[in-house]
């Protein structure tokens, strides 16, 4: 779980003469000390007015693609909107520290309103992270889902054992 470990060893099977074997492991340093799991908090503001919130669980396994896949749920709060949606991922790790990401969401609404045509919430992000190290990320982009909100966002997002201790702090 160390990047500069995971460089050295890169090296090592470079010198070897396994240039895949190396690219490879330079391909997964960029990841590898990220969190597996992370709660975040997003703000989102809506292009038709108000403002919103967002609260996400995301899963970021290693073993599938480096934590580059991302399954998580979302629980979305807007001026006139509930919904719990799961989600699914794609991040990109650009560098250590960045990495572009589109998601899918999907899931019903809680609000029980009678006036939704449809249930079901179906929506789409994409966005950009950075990274603290293990320790969690800020990201930012846009989103849009059934109910016809198109938004901005903006979270912050902290490891999950990191959350826990804060949260037994409060």
């Amino acid at each position: 779980d160390s990047e500069e470990a995971t460089l050295a060893l890169a090296d090592l099977q470079d010198a070897r003469g396994d240039q895949v074997g190396a690219a490879h492991l330079r391909y997964e340093a960029l990841s590898i000390d990220k969190s597996t799991t992370e709660f975040a908090f997003g703000w989102r503001v809506p292009f038709d007015g108000g403002l919103g919130m967002a609260l996400d669980v995301n899963v970021q396994p290693m073993g599938l693609k480096a934590r580059r896949l991302t399954l998580g749920a979302n629980l979305g709060l807007g001026p006139n909107l509930v919904s719990l949606n799961a989600t699914v991922g794609y991040q990109h790790f650009v560098t250590n520290w960045f990495a572009p990401y589109g998601r899918a969401l999907v899931g019903p609404y809680l609000d029980n309103s009678s006036s939704r045509r449809i249930p079901i919430n179906v929506g789409a992000e994409l966005g950009m992270k950075f990274f603290a190290g293990p320790i969690g990320h800020l990201g930012t982009g846009f989103g849009t889902s059934l109910d016809g909100s198109t938004y901005y966002f903006l979270e912050a997002g902290l490891d999950w054992l990191l959350t826990l201790a804060v949260l037994a702090h409060l």
